[in-house]
């Protein structure tokens, strides 16, 4: 599953989401601690 190593994930995810993604969205993107805590709600 992919959220079975969450930080390895991020790792990998994270230019992604600072990079190509950040372009796609028109306004601010919620900071990583969010995103990270909301990965791991996802995970339980």
């Amino acid at each position: 599953m992919i959220f079975e190593k969450l930080d390895e994930t991020w790792k990998q995810l994270k230019p992604l989401y600072k990079g190509d993604f950040k372009t796609l969205v028109y306004d601010e993107l919620p900071k990583d601690e969010f995103v990270l805590s909301t990965l791991n709600r996802t995970k339980q």
